[in-house]
């Protein structure tokens, strides 16, 4: 959507040997582009596409089945909604570092002894 971190999100993603996600992560794409859409009147269609590129960049997608539970217990014991711990539980057990430009998230990441990756905006 060439917002200011895109290049150094790209390119972290190149650099990465294998980038996984919770399935989650297919209806936050889409829900983004959607807004993008109703409240930008952003093509449809162009939306769609940037969304199956946003897609196809994840090599291997976890089912919410395998985390949920871990993630609301995690939720509810550091204050940070489920959506958000499902990827904190996935880098936990995956061993991955945690790319996202959510600072809440990545300072949660951090205390739960996740590695982060540090995106700097150009």
């Amino acid at each position: 959507m060439a917002r200011p971190a895109q290049q150094p999100i790209a390119s972290a993603l190149k650099q990465s040997d294998w980038v996984i996600a919770p399935t989650l992560y297919i209806y936050e794409v889409t829900n983004a582009m959607w807004k993008y859409h109703k409240l930008l009147g952003l093509d449809q269609k162009d939306l769609s596409e940037k969304a199956n590129l946003a897609i196809e960049t994840i090599d291997e997608f976890i089912e919410a089945e395998e985390l949920y539970q871990e993630a609301f217990n995690l939720s509810c014991r550091i204050d940070q909604p489920t959506y958000d711990s499902m990827y904190l539980v996935l880098s936990r057990k995956r061993k991955a570092n945690l790319l996202s430009l959510d600072k809440r998230l990545l300072e949660s990441a951090s205390h739960q002894g996740i590695d982060v990756i540090p995106i700097t905006k150009k």
